[in-house]
């Protein structure tokens, strides 16, 4: 089923999504005492990531990964993970377990283990 929301601007709708997933992510903490997030880069989610920072989770038992990034080194300008690094991992989010596809411009080997073993 699916629910449309309208509003007046960007910044209420990026507080909005920031309120469901932090929603979502308590629901799973309470549930499972633990919650995975993949999120995906891009310049519109900054003002989501931003939101979702400052929510009261316990986030050193929420992972963060991406859902898509691209082959290159994470300080470089279109790296996802620097993205990530810079508007969500900080506030109360720094605390977060971030898990990298990519390291050092290469797919990380483990990743997809990784991934599955937080998940479990």
């Amino acid at each position: 089923m699916f629910v449309w929301h309208e509003y007046e601007n960007a910044a209420e709708a990026a507080q909005s999504l920031a309120d469901a997933v932090a929603d979502a992510l308590q629901g799973a903490l309470d549930e499972k005492g633990g919650a995975v997030l993949a999120v995906s880069g891009g310049r519109s989610p900054i003002a989501f990531f931003n939101a979702l920072s400052q929510k009261d989770l316990d986030w050193k038992n929420v992972g963060i990964t991406l859902a898509d990034e691209r082959i290159v080194p994470t300080n470089h300008a279109d790296s996802n993970t620097g993205l990530v690094r810079e508007y969500l991992l900080k506030n109360k989010a720094a605390a977060a377990v971030w898990i990298p596809m990519v390291e050092d411009g290469k797919l990380k080997p483990n990743y997809i283990p990784m991934l599955l073993s937080i998940m479990r």
